[in-house]
């Protein structure tokens, strides 16, 4: 009796060990699980990012090989009535070709009124380091050959951009220029309309 009695405790003992031990399994699973899915989280936010750096990096390599030949706007030596920028817009630049925006403005407090010969209100050139013209960005364009005349109210600014092939750009060495001139002038003026707006080729 006292012997069977003892294998029915033994049995029952073992039968809760086992439990304990199965109960202990399914809990460091769970945790595991848990512990996995924190992984596979935090790795998708770190594919997540380096798709976005990797978007960057891409945008940044577009007409890499051109952008860091553009230099800085050159300031002219002396006063004209209207004054001009010219930037790289990145925004709309690519492996092809680099759109650059100019503006033209009108500084004074007055109005100014420009008058044109044709319907071509400015061209962006391009002059290798011996001021060889060697590209311009009318060249390929067709333009109404009729007067014409703009006028510029007071602060007033007027944006036109030029798209220039990479090629053009990348075969420019070391001193050359990219010049903006526009093609109207202010009559009656005793000031230059507008000095060539110029960006160099570092």
């Amino acid at each position: 009796m006292k012997s069977s009695l003892l294998i029915t405790v033994t049995a029952f003992t073992l039968a809760l060990s086992a439990c304990s031990q199965s109960s202990s399994i399914d809990s460091k699973d769970g945790r595991t699980g848990d512990s996995e899915s924190k992984v596979v989280a935090i790795n998708t936010k770190q594919v997540g990012e380096q798709l976005v750096s990797n978007s960057d990096s891409q945008m940044d390599q577009v007409g890499s090989n051109v952008l860091h030949k553009i230099g800085n706007q050159v300031a002219p030596h002396t006063v004209s009535v209207l004054q001009g920028r010219l930037e790289v817009d990145k925004v709309k630049s690519n492996d092809k070709q680099t759109r650059f925006m100019f503006t033209l403005i009108n500084p004074n407090d007055y109005a100014v009124s420009v008058k044109f010969n044709s319907g071509m209100t400015a061209d962006l050139i391009a002059f290798d380091n011996k001021n060889q013209r060697k590209w311009a960005w009318g060249d390929n364009m067709m333009f109404t050959q009729a007067l014409s005349q703009r006028r510029l109210k007071a602060k007033q600014q007027m944006p036109m951009g030029f798209n220039v092939p990479n090629e053009v750009i990348q075969a420019l060495p070391v001193g050359s220029r990219l010049e903006v001139r526009l093609a109207g002038k202010v009559q009656e003026a005793s000031k230059v309309t507008l000095h060539p707006v110029i960006i160099p080729i570092i």
